[in-house]
């Protein structure tokens, strides 16, 4: 089962975007593995390619033990490239985490985020467009740890507002608690519509 949505508002300054993405992997002599997340981003553009962006997520993986992750977050950022086959964007900035693993107790903490979107599309009857997005968080509590999240896809659209897209995401934790894993990678082939 796998399930990705996404919706998104421009205007000339501003940019509101909303995803949503599930994904329940069925084994024969194993209990199933969910991995579940909704994101909202909030840009506001300035001039020379400058804006402000804050960005809210609630994540859960099974894979990970992680019951539940909440994320808020704000900082800057600079489109490098912008043009109407590609965007090239970095920001820089803060978020405040607060995760439950399974068997652990409740942690919240501070963490420094750095991201950024390669993007290239096409418009017209071909219509093609690959993203990539990664942000790391990095850990000012004190525990030194790092976090990495990176999703990837290619859409292309095969009919009048149909189209198949292969995603792949990747989420690293390189301070896991007590015998977790530190990766779960994933890959899915999915066919859309848009409207």
């Amino acid at each position: 089962w796998t399930l990705n949505g996404s919706a998104t508002y421009r205007s000339p300054r501003y940019e509101l975007d909303a995803k949503v993405a599930s994904q329940v992997t069925a084994r024969q002599d194993e209990s199933s593995i969910s991995r579940n997340s909704i994101g909202f981003n909030w840009n506001r553009s300035f001039g020379n390619h400058w804006y402000t962006i804050g960005w809210g997520q609630l994540q859960q993986n099974q894979e990970l033990a992680l019951d539940l992750r909440v994320v808020l977050g704000g900082g800057i950022g600079r489109d490098v490239v912008h043009t109407a086959k590609r965007l090239w964007s970095v920001y820089a900035g803060a978020a405040y985490t607060n995760e439950q693993f399974s068997g652990e107790p409740l942690s919240q903490s501070a963490e420094a985020a750095v991201g950024g979107q390669l993007d290239f599309f096409t418009p017209g009857t071909t219509d093609y467009k690959i993203t990539n997005s990664v942000v790391a968080y990095f850990n000012l509590t004190g525990r030194g740890r790092v976090r990495v999240e990176q999703q990837s896809a290619w859409r292309h659209e095969f009919l009048k507002d149909f189209y198949w897209s292969l995603n792949a995401f990747d989420s690293f934790d390189g301070d896991p608690p007590d015998e977790q894993k530190k990766n779960d990678f994933g890959v899915s082939l999915t066919l859309g519509w848009k409207f």
